[in-house]
């Protein structure tokens, strides 16, 4: 599996492609030239950039748990309370939730409800 910044550079490599491509795209339709398959080949570079988005949050989000696992054990080797450390990582995961929602805007976030505490 890549590395993360190596997907970065991926996803910016192609967004570059894609800008290129439409501009060629465009210059064919002014010159009355079909653009069909143009247009399937573009569709194909957007597809392969939402893989690599999927890819790179998903990297995000396993290293961002092992980062809180790893934070939770330490707090509570230092004598915090359970509820202290759920409480802390429920906001790192609203954090994250947030800036996922805010890097895929056209994918809906999952959203969950709070329980009630008996």
């Amino acid at each position: 599996m890549p590395g993360i910044e190596f997907v970065r550079a991926e996803i910016q490599r192609t967004r570059l492609q894609v800008l290129r491509h439409r501009k060629e795209i465009t210059q064919l339709q002014r010159a009355g030239l079909p653009t069909t398959s143009a247009e399937t080949l573009l569709d194909r570079m957007l597809n392969k950039i939402d893989d690599l988005c999927a890819e790179r949050d998903a990297q995000l989000m396993v290293s961002e748990k092992i980062d809180a696992a790893l934070k939770a054990s330490a707090s509570r080797m230092a004598g915090a309370s359970g509820d202290e450390i759920v409480r802390r990582y429920r906001s790192r995961v609203a954090a994250n939730a947030k800036r996922l929602g805010r890097l895929n805007l056209n994918r809906p976030v999952l959203r969950r409800t709070r329980r009630s505490r008996k």
